[in-house]
């Protein structure tokens, strides 16, 4: 697959995509709850960025993630869901960075 198919693909999922370099690009995308959540991948091939999306994906941990906004909330950050919501909205974060990896896989 080359890289201008890959980011269709990408696009079609709903993520925004930034070109940050030559071999990198930021994907960017809306929770449910508000959250702009991203990450990058890099790579001169579309196989490399695809190998970077499966390994974000997989490592993507939901308690890490609703720890940091507990913690964020603690220390006065305003606008942080509720804990029940932002449980919720992990789990979604963590299909939609599954669905992506699948799409961009086959």
């Amino acid at each position: 697959m080359k890289k201008n198919e890959l980011l269709k693909i990408i696009k079609s999922k709903y993520w925004s995509v930034d070109k940050e370099s030559n071999t990198s690009y930021r994907l960017s995308k809306y929770s449910n709850a508000g959250e702009d959540y991203s990450f990058s991948v890099d790579g001169a091939t579309a196989d490399e960025m695809v190998a970077d999306i499966k390994r974000y994906a997989d490592n993507f941990d939901i308690e890490e993630h609703i720890e940091m906004w507990v913690e964020a909330k603690k220390n006065g950050v305003s606008g942080v869901p509720s804990i029940l919501e932002l449980v919720e909205d992990a789990k979604a974060i963590a299909e939609d960075l599954r669905s992506l990896a699948e799409a961009v896989n086959q």
